[in-house]
């Protein structure tokens, strides 16, 4: 019987790729062993009948020739490929029944995962809780023996394992430097992988006498990625592991050994004789992975034996590579099986879609079967300047894989951009910051008055949106009032009174005449919340309101294969000024169909806009009177509300288009938009008998000119 601890990393990954077993292992706080139980239902079988009846496929553990064991708390592994020992739980697992436990039922707990391979394929892999559960794709089944015996065979191995290498290691290590797993304790781990933003992988542990910092390519220029380590009590001098692109070194005094570096293939270099190496440098694939001795000829010789423990723990993961290097000329993209296709040739467009997919962060080790979902897939072939070509596979915002290699798993957060790049729509959230606020501020001239004391301005666009296309966001951190400037003039973006205001932005140029368009979701209403989809059109310098209104939700936007899409939205607000929006389901979508840009409301959507509620959404001669009326109702309740009488009807109050203003009113502004009619809003007050109505003017720009007169 051989059993073999796997320490190594490379062995870890190799093993664990081979089978598709996902390195990450759930803990477990308890065991279960209860047996009789009123959840469970029908027939005890056996394990082959149970993976048909979970995943709808057969198995044969007749195939076994390797399984892989992971204790689900320590996150220990154990790689079995003696055919005896093999045998032993083939038959074990195979003679053993189990039936389904029924929803609901509080599970047993993670303890074991264990993986039966053939070579390269997985034949089984499963979750083992306790002493008598399993769980295959989500379904969960319980033994009928207790304290089955296939789970003692399974902890016996992890006991062994455990003192034959303590015993191993105690042999190996007679000197006053303590072994690796005794030394670990208490130690600090020190990573940088992808949930730190890192393409790259390191990982090392330190003894908590020592500190250590991370230096980035923008800190050091020669490096892409170094963790420095020392002594807290000595400075001159590090030890430095990372990665170094093209690394080099100059052969005059040097003398190499080729070694092996934790399963690496390695070179160590040493210079002119010296008493201590210089560098480590990896082989192959890794040949950019180094560790540096800056502090050969200060502390190093004092502290050798615990650097080289520290070296013992330093694990490397180089990043994922899809595409080959070389120039790119073009990049042809079609849809499956959709049937969308898009080419692109321009340098810019190449270099985002380049950009995209060499910084994608990819797992290489997941639990998901590809071939158990369903999705749209882009492919998208790429050709070189050198004639070749090279095919890239994007799964259903998941997976990705090159023709030529294997499925990769994505983050949703970051696959789901790939639709907005294809169709070059980019879309944001609000970030507030204080950029260009004075700017603003001298162009606005007088700040409206809002009611709030400390109603603050806001710039709430992102970096990105400012400098890429020119368009700053002003936003009010109280009464959500939203104002555009681009190119020195100042836009009013929409209502906000009693919702949140601007709440999402997307850039796309919809109606293809080279200028891209600024979209943006806004909520507002102090009795029915709505929302509401609007645009500015850089080329006519217009705000344009869509005749749409969504009852009591909020709105963002996604991008769905090239197409700006509209869904309700979860809001996810620290303020008013800080928002992030969650899509949920889709409303409509933004086209541009008959000369226009216009927003075509899904069948399911298209009952919830306001014709439900009154005449908000009637037309009058084509008009946007849902847009006049709202911009009529901020007025009403930013200035009017509790002045002379009650606003009885301000959800609904009617409209109507006058070709001329009355000769008596009471003047607000100047007519900016001299062409065309007037629209006139009129509100019901609980003193219409003694002073008549609200009624407000405004001209075809929707800017408010004035109120009738009340005697």
């Amino acid at each position: 019987m051989r059993w073999y601890l796997i320490i190594g990393a490379l062995i870890i990954a190799t093993l664990l790729t081979a089978c598709s077993v996902n390195a990450n292992a759930g803990n477990s706080d308890a065991e279960t062993a209860t047996v009789e139980n009123e959840n469970v239902s029908g027939e005890y079988t056996d394990l082959v009948e149970i993976i048909k009846k979970a995943k709808g496929t057969e198995i044969n553990l007749s195939e076994t020739t390797e399984i892989i064991l992971v204790d689900g708390t320590t996150g220990q592994r154990i790689v079995i490929d003696d055919k005896d020992t093999v045998k032993t739980l083939v038959d074990e697992f195979s003679n053993t029944k189990f039936t389904y436990i029924n929803e609901g039922e509080e599970s047993g707990g993670y303890t074991y995962r264990v993986v039966f391979c053939n070579n390269d394929k997985t034949v089984f892999d499963g979750s083992f809780m306790g002493d008598s559960r399993i769980r295959i794709s989500s379904k969960e089944f319980i033994s009928s023996e207790k304290a089955l015996n296939s789970f003692k065979v399974i902890k016996e191995m992890f006991a062994s394992s455990t003192d034959r290498t303590s015993e191993t290691d105690s042999d190996e290590n007679n000197t006053e430097t303590q072994n690796e797993n005794t030394v670990k304790e208490g130690w600090q781990k020190v990573e940088v992988d992808p949930s730190t933003g890192s393409k790259k992988y390191i990982s090392l542990m330190l003894p908590e006498e020592w500190t250590y910092e991370i230096v980035n390519s923008e800190d050091y220029p020669i490096s892409d990625l170094l963790i420095s380590f020392h002594p807290k009590d000595k400075t001159d001098g590090s030890i430095s592991v990372g990665y170094m692109t093209g690394f080099g070194v100059c052969g005059t005094g040097l003398e190499q050994e080729e070694i092996d570096f934790n399963g690496y293939g390695a070179w160590k270099g040493t210079y002119y004789n010296n008493a201590y190496w210089d560098f480590i440098n990896l082989k192959d694939e890794y040949r950019d992975c180094v560790i540096i001795n800056n502090a050969g000829d200060t502390w190093y010789a004092d502290f050798e034996g615990v650097v080289d423990e520290i070296l013992k723990t330093v694990e490397f993961k180089i990043p994922n590579k899809l595409l080959k290097d070389g120039d790119i000329i073009d990049i042809t993209v079609t849809s499956l099986p959709e049937g969308y296709e898009y080419k692109f040739s321009d340098i810019a467009a190449i270099q985002n879609i380049r950009e995209y997919f060499e910084t994608l962060h990819l797992e290489s080790e997941f639990t998901e079967n590809p071939n158990e979902y369903c999705g749209m897939t882009w492919v998208l072939k790429f050709t070189y300047s050198d004639k070749t070509e090279e095919t890239i596979y994007h799964f259903g915002n998941m997976f990705v894989r090159n023709a030529n290699g294997q499925w990769f798993k994505m983050r949703y957060d970051e696959a789901e951009k790939l639709d907005g790049i294809l169709a070059d729509i980019e879309i944001f959230p609000l970030t507030s910051s204080d950029d260009k606020v004075d700017r603003f501020l001298e162009l606005l001239g007088e700040v409206p008055y809002t009611g709030y004391d400390n109603d603050r301005f806001y710039n709430v666009s992102p970096s990105e949106l400012s400098e890429k296309y020119g368009f700053n966001i002003f936003k009010l951190d109280q009464s959500c009032s939203s104002y555009l400037m681009y190119e020195d003039i100042i836009y009013s973006l929409g209502s906000s009174f009693g919702g949140y205001g601007t709440t999402s932005f997307a850039v796309a140029d919809i109606n293809k005449d080279g200028l891209k368009e600024l979209y943006f979701t806004y909520s507002w209403g102090s009795g029915i919340h709505r929302s509401q989809i609007g645009y500015f059109d850089p080329a006519t310098k217009e705000v344009i309101c869509f005749n749409y209104s969504n009852t009591n939700n909020d709105m963002t936007f996604y991008v769905d294969a090239g197409t700006l899409v509209v869904c309700n939205a979860e809001v996810r607000a620290n303020s008013f000024v800080d928002i992030d929006t969650i899509c949920l389901t889709k409303v409509g979508e933004l086209r541009f169909e008959e000369d226009q840009i216009k927003f075509v409301a899904s069948e399911q959507a298209a009952s919830q806009t306001y014709e439900e509620n009154g005449n908000l959404t009637t037309e009058t001669d084509g008009m946007d009177t849902d847009r006049m009326i709202t911009i009529a109702q901020d007025y009403v309740i930013s200035n009017l509300m509790g002045y002379d009488g009650e606003v009885i009807d301000i959800e609904n109050p009617t409209i109507e288009i006058i070709d001329e203003l009355p000769r008596y009113y009471h003047h607000i502004s100047d007519i900016s938009d001299k062409e065309g009619g007037y629209y006139k809003v009129t509100f019901t007050t609980n003193l219409d008998d003694l002073l008549g109505p609200i009624g407000v003017y405004m001209d075809n720009a929707g800017n408010v000119i004035g109120s009738d007169y009340r005697e």
